[in-house]
Formats: structure tokens, sequence, C-alpha cells
């Protein structure tokens, strides 16, 4: 049996994602997973708890005169869920959101 205490905890990524992008992101992150808006959060239930996602946007860096690359933070609030569960949800996340290059 399980057991899990009531502790919340953050994780802030800053993304290069401009807001389409981490929607169509988002939505692959919680293709198998029930989830709700609730304003600009992103509610998911995970195994014993939920993590609270807020997409922040930021000013973009500009990398030439012709080119600004989008920035944000994106927060995780995780309430009562373990850290096995908290590394595997943000794994998932970061290979949704994984850019090729080169």
């Amino acid at each position: 049996m399980r057991t899990i205490s009531s502790e919340t905890s953050t994780v802030t990524k800053l993304m290069a994602a401009n807001p389409s992008e981490f929607t169509r992101g988002m939505e692959r992150v919680t293709r198998d997973m029930t989830a709700r808006k609730d304003g600009e959060v992103t509610i998911i239930n995970l195994p014993g708890g939920t993590v609270s996602i807020t997409y922040s946007p930021k000013e973009g860096r500009r990398l030439s005169p012709l080119i600004v690359m989008p920035a944000a933070d994106v927060i995780f609030t995780f309430t009562n869920v373990e850290e096995a569960d908290r590394a595997a949800f943000i794994a998932k996340f970061d290979l949704v959101f994984q850019r090729g290059g080169g």
C-alpha cells in the first residue's frame, strides 16, 4: 500500500514555446489522462494527487533583428504525488516538448 503525504512540490521550467505550441503540446501530454482547465491553469489527475500547470509568457529572446524566440515560465505544482510519479510525469512532458536539432 502506498502512503502519500499531503505535500506540495513546485517545479519551474523556462520554455521556448508560444501559446499555441504549448496548447498543442498539452493536448498530447494529457491525451490519456483526466485533465481540466481552471482559467489559465491545467489540472491533471496523477496517482494519489494532482499537478497544476501554469503557462506564463515572457518577453521573447531576440536572436537577430528578424528572429525572436518565444519564452515562457511553466510552473508545475504537484500536490500529494510521490516523487517517482512526479519524475515520470516530467519525463513524459519533456518528451512531448522535445525539439530536434542539429
